[in-house]
Parts: structure tokens; sequence; C-alpha cells
């Protein structure tokens, strides 16, 4: 068993069984209304749209191409959800983790909302994979500074923003943590051909009188009152997506909060950020979980590195990850399947 756990098929084998898994469970599961509304997107194809970027229209697009019904809409998150399981796996360079590829995989089908990218479409879809992509490519740049991994800073950070209006903060939180980076000149020719790439969506934004900036800062998110549990629910949020392994997630975390590692330093950035961003927009209004959802892959990567020197926590661990995943199957099996429960679920 222990052979198996550790040899070198396992991450592609298991990553091609979960994406059967994922387009068996895309194509029983009816769709959530705001996918319904993206699917409307893709129909009338364009730069922007009122509230998001084009880019989940495009995944809408290529799955309608290819299927018809709920697979039209999800079939290509399945493959962008692989991708981004491989892209993780290649951004670590832990020496021993080819031993602990079994543990790898426990943390990605563990943590809570992040399956459920696997299956359903929304602009969090592509987000978390230009994410991936820009990890992976912001460690190439820290190890060897060649063109390949400009190109691909320039490619990821023009996909996160063209996925969601967010990525920018991602690219922000990195910055701050390593000021060093606008010393290199070739950084900043890779924000200018980020920004290139983007300018047919600001001249969409631009010729519509910029409804998503008016929508996002000013129509959606103020409220007149402050209510307190717009911040508690930030803080429950915060917990919820990665379900019970919260405990040993947020743990190594905290650990390794004064961790030097340039690129552990702006993983640590990202986290905090995200949060103490949104934190602060609980002031003005209802901030929602997938808000906050780019957190889990930077905290996925900070607790493997941990767990694989830390065995007390790695023992605990593999409990409430087991845990997490027989709630997540039975949750994945009764959305797929209408009537086992009396409660009218969000599916249609």
């Amino acid at each position: 068993m222990d052979k198996f756990l550790q040899q070198k098929y396992l991450l592609p084998i298991v990553i091609f069984i979960f994406f059967i898994v994922n387009s068996i469970q895309g194509n029983y599961t009816e769709l959530l209304p705001d996918e319904a509304y993206y699917w409307v997107y893709s129909q009338y194809m364009d730069w922007g749209f009122f509230d998001h970027p084009p880019l989940v229209a495009v995944w809408v697009k290529i799955s309608d191409f290819l299927f018809n019904n709920e697979m039209g809409v999800r079939f290509f998150s399945s493959i962008s959800f692989s991708i981004l399981v491989y892209l993780l796996w290649k951004t670590i360079d832990h020496p021993k983790k080819n031993r602990f590829t079994w543990l790898f995989l426990l943390l990605i089908f563990s943590t809570a909302l992040l399956n459920v990218y696997g299956f359903i479409t929304t602009p969090d879809t592509p987000l978390l994979l230009f994410f991936s992509l820009f990890l992976f490519a912001y460690k190439k740049y820290l190890s060897k500074k060649n063109t390949l991994s400009y190109l691909l800073l320039t490619l990821s950070i023009a996909g996160m923003m063209y996925s969601k209006y967010q990525g920018v903060l991602i690219v922000l939180f990195i910055f701050l943590s390593n000021w060093k980076l606008a010393k290199d000149y070739k950084i900043w020719l890779v924000c200018l051909g980020a920004l290139v790439l983007y300018i047919p969506h600001i001249h969409w934004q631009y010729i519509n009188d910029f409804p998503s900036i008016r929508y996002h800062l000013y129509e959606r998110a103020s409220v007149a009152t402050y209510k307190f549990e717009y911040t508690l629910m930030h803080i429950v949020n915060a917990i919820a997506i990665l379900g019970f392994t919260f405990i040993i997630i947020y743990k190594a975390f905290f650990k390794g909060i004064k961790n030097n590692d340039i690129f552990h330093r702006g993983l640590n950035s990202i986290v905090l950020g995200f949060f103490f961003f949104f934190l602060a927009a609980s002031f003005r209004g209802h901030v929602q979980a997938q808000w906050i959802a780019p957190i889990m892959l930077p905290l996925i990567l900070i607790t493997f590195n941990y767990l694989i020197e830390h065995k007390k926590s790695l023992n605990l661990f593999c409990y409430l990850a087991l845990t997490n995943i027989t709630i997540i199957l039975f949750v994945r099996i009764i959305i797929a399947n209408e009537g086992i429960i009396p409660i009218k679920l969000d599916f249609h």
C-alpha cells in the first residue's frame, strides 16, 4: 500500500478519476441560478458583461460547443480543475514531496469549497486556474528569471483579471510581500504586457460607461445600516470554505507566519490580505464565501509543507480530512439526486 501511495503514477491516476467523477457530477446536477446567468453571457459573447469580465462566458462557450444541457455549462470546468491540481503540485518543491503525493491529494479533495469548482462554472472557476498558474510562474521566477517565467506571469495576471476583478488583489499582495519586484524592470514589462492584453475589456468598460465599476463600488456594496452579522459571517466563511480541517490548516498558517522564505511570505500575504480586505468590506455589506476562495490555494501549499515535518498534526489532519471527504461525498450525492432529502435546494 505504501508503495502505491508513493508511486509516480498516483497523481495522474487520481486526477483522471476525479475528472471523470466531476464530469458525471456536472452532468447529473442541475444548474445553479448563477450558472444559468453565465450561460446567457455565453450566448452574447463580448469583451465584458455587467458585473464580471468575460472569461466565465468563454468557459461556458467551450462546454456548450461540446455538449448540451448541464454539461454544456460545466464540462470545461472539470478540465480546468484537473489542470489546477497539477499546477499546484508542480509549484511545490519540498525535497520529500514525492513520498507524500497522497497527502497533497488528501488536502485537495478534503478542502470543502475547492471541490465545488471541479463541476460548477462561475467566475471563480477560471480565476482559480489562472491563480494556480500565477503561483507556479512566480515560484519559477524566484528560482530562475527566464523568459518563460515572465511570459507565464503575464498570461496568468491577464487571465486572473479576465476572470474576476479581485485578481488584482493577488498581484498587489505579492508586491507588498516582495518590494524587490519593483527593481526588476522586466516585472514592469510583465505588468504592461498584462495591461495590453486587458485593453479590450477596458475599452468595453469605457464605451459602456463603466457599468461593472459603478455596480461593485457603489450600487452593490453600500448598505444603509451596518450589521455585525456581516463581519461575523466573514469569519465563519473563512472556516467553512475549508471544513473540519481548518484546525490544522490555520495552525500550519500561523506556525509559518514568520517564515522569511520569499515565496512563503507571498502566500502569507495573500491569505492575510484577502482576509482583512474583505473584513473591511464587511462593514459595507454582506461578504460572500467565494470572495475569499483564492486563499485556499496558498493554504494548501503552506499546510502540505508543514504536515510533512509534523507527524502529530499529520495524523489528526488525516482523520479530519476523511471526515470532510465523507461529508463532501454525501452532499454531492444529495445535490445530484433531488428528492433524497425533503429540503428544496437551489439547483434547477
